[in-house]
């Protein structure tokens, strides 16, 4: 089996993202985000774009296999996210979930709302690109 290939590892790498990101936006506390004039809970919805985009670029930019590509996300995101909670609470963070039940949790979670954007990606990615694909 081939691997998906330089799209695949750019979607994981933006995955990993997702995953450190949104846990240091829960670790920042709402007075950090406040100081910068932003919303903590807007900028926890937006970070959800980021495995919309892994899973389209995977989708579009793969060589074949296009389908499959994308949504083998629905899988990353989970076990990423849940990793990345699962250290931050090894490390002393202030989680929500402690310990590997807590890590089921979270990979619940992630899996029901990152299945609905990885999806979302995907269907995005197998799209066409342009306009009207009749030949005058």
């Amino acid at each position: 089996m081939r691997p998906f290939g330089k799209p695949w590892a750019i979607g994981v790498a933006l995955v990993v993202a997702f995953a450190i990101l949104g846990e240091m936006a829960v670790i920042f506390g709402d007075y950090v985000f406040h100081r910068l004039g932003l919303n903590r809970n807007i900028v926890l919805g937006a970070l959800w774009i980021l495995p919309l985009v892994a899973s389209y670029v995977a989708t579009r930019y793969s060589p074949d296999r296009k389908l499959l590509a994308g949504l083998s996300f629905l899988l990353v995101v989970p076990l990423i996210g849940a990793l990345a909670h699962l250290v931050s609470g090894a490390l002393g963070a202030n989680v929500d979930f402690e310990g590997l039940s807590g890590g089921r949790v979270v990979f619940g979670i992630y899996l029901a709302i990152g299945g609905l954007v990885v999806v979302i990606g995907t269907i995005l990615g197998l799209l066409p690109i342009g306009g009207s694909s009749r030949k005058a």
